[in-house]
């Protein structure tokens, strides 16, 4: 009986390759894998990624550090830049819920700055230039609602974060992050560790670790950010110093001005000749309802409270300062918390309007808006890139669709005339008519550009089939008038 040759065993490796030795020959081979095509979602994180990749420093003539001057105590430094930004954002949401002229002054910069919405502008009327268009809309749609939201709590915060929510192929909702729980995960030069674990939120109570997120789902934007740092500054940080000084001088003021206003009474008890007894003095005061209470040196009663002595008293008033009331600090500390902590000039929200006239209130309020552009800015580049992602998700590359998003800038001119001046624009041809009609847009009721458009087109069409029909009609009528006038 013939010998059954044995059957060679293979020999896996920690990398998954298979080593077969069989007559003297040793080969090398790797099992079929089937892999499903990756999600549009997956598709659109890795070319959003592709734009990241950079050489590493160590192929590079980089040297030092950008966001720190202390690399070898870096990693501890983070703890106490942990719970000074949580406490500096504490401190100026509290002071636009309790001070009503830094609310004012924050709320109106940024309604001003998107009060006119946001446009995009697709170049091309293709077919995929008005799906792209659709999908944008859809994005603005979802963002409108907050662009005030963004708005205000960026100079308030220093940071905007917000967290595109997908679900299938599209996005579903824009969500902002509170900014005291965010951190970025980057190195002492601020550049991202690893792009998939880009951001975490962190419990501010106990410190742990919430959720992470890749780079592509998250927008960051900065308010006065100095590169290199790993988040922004808030806009009204330096005015929180300012605001607690005011608070006492204003406190100090209206206790001034009740003890002033109010009258007390000197009792006596008694006359000289016949000087009433401490006890006389107490039974008057307990049958009358003047308890003395404790006289703590903090009563807040304390000013409106009521002389009395036992017959021989003589009381003499010692003034204070009587001009007092023409100081003015309360005035100067308010100048320099409104004119220099707040982002809107004072009297644009009525505060000392009327020491200011009409042509300064204008220059006052044509420089502030252009401020309003440098807060509009950073909203557009989160317009983007919600844009960008939505294209990406829907199969879109952003580059083959060219965009511009913008929020329509304010002005001081009068609606009549910014229509005047584009119109004069259109006609000297240096505008098209869909710029014409998007920069017309907020002063007119006009929707949607492109449903503009294809019903000028339209009306354009019909004038020009009248104008055939009337000009064949002529045509037809001379002939029969040239034979009616010959001679017979």
């Amino acid at each position: 009986m013939a010998r059954k040759k044995p059957t060679p065993q293979p020999f896996r490796l920690s990398d998954g390759t298979f080593l077969v030795a069989d007559s003297g020959m040793v080969s090398a081979f790797r099992p079929a894998q089937t892999t499903k095509p990756l999600s549009r979602l997956r598709r659109a994180i890795s070319a959003f990624m592709s734009g990241w990749i950079k050489p590493p420093a160590s192929q590079t003539s980089e040297q030092g550090t950008a966001g720190t001057a202390s690399p070898s105590t870096y990693a501890f430094s983070l703890q106490t830049q942990r719970y000074e930004r949580q406490q500096i954002i504490a401190d100026c949401r509290s002071l636009i819920l309790d001070e009503p002229r830094a609310r004012r002054a924050t709320l109106m910069t940024a309604r001003e700055s998107v009060r006119k919405g946001a446009q995009v502008q697709f170049e091309g009327s293709n077919r995929l230039a008005k799906r792209a268009s659709g999908i944008a809309e859809d994005v603005l749609r979802i963002a409108r609602p907050k662009l005030v939201s963004w708005a205000w709590m960026l100079p308030i915060e220093g940071d905007l974060f917000v967290q595109a929510i997908i679900a299938g192929d599209r996005i579903v909702d824009a969500k902002r992050m509170p900014a005291a729980s965010m951190e970025r995960l980057t190195d002492d030069a601020d550049e991202f560790i690893d792009p998939i674990r880009a951001f975490a939120q962190i419990d501010v109570n106990t410190n742990e670790e919430v959720a992470t997120f890749p780079l592509a789902l998250m927008a960051h934007e900065r308010w006065d950010h100095i590169d290199g740092d790993r988040y922004g500054m808030p806009g009204i940080v330096a005015a929180r110093r300012m605001a607690r000084r005011l608070e006492i001088l204003e406190e100090a003021q209206c206790v001034r001005r009740m003890t002033r206003a109010h009258s007390r009474t000197l009792w006596n008890i008694g006359t000289e000749e016949k000087p009433g007894k401490p006890d006389d003095v107490d039974k008057f005061k307990a049958t009358n309802g003047f308890n003395e209470g404790r006289r703590e040196i903090f009563d807040p009663t304390e000013v409106a409270k009521d002389f009395f002595g036992n017959g021989p008293v003589n009381a003499e008033v010692i003034e204070g300062d009587p001009k007092v009331h023409e100081v003015d600090d309360l005035k100067y500390a308010q100048n320099v918390y409104a004119s220099s902590g707040l982002p809107t000039p004072p009297p644009l929200y009525n505060l000392d309007a009327e020491a200011v006239n009409r042509d300064v209130l204008d220059d006052l309020r044509s420089e502030w808006l252009k401020e309003t552009q440098t807060l509009a800015e950073p909203i557009e580049r989160v317009l983007r890139y919600l844009i960008d992602l939505a294209l990406l998700l829907a199969g879109i590359l952003p580059e083959t669709v060219p965009y511009s998003v913008h929020l329509s800038e304010s002005s001081i001119e009068k609606p009549s005339e910014v229509v005047k001046r584009i119109i004069d624009l259109r006609n000297a041809g240096l505008l098209t008519e869909r710029q014409a009609l998007t920069l017309l847009q907020p002063y007119t009721d006009v929707e949607d550009v492109d449903t503009e458009l294809t019903e000028l087109e339209g009306e354009r069409q019909r004038d020009a089939d009248r104008e055939t029909a009337k000009a064949v009609a002529m045509a037809a009528i001379k002939p029969q008038n040239d034979l009616a006038g010959a001679p017979g």
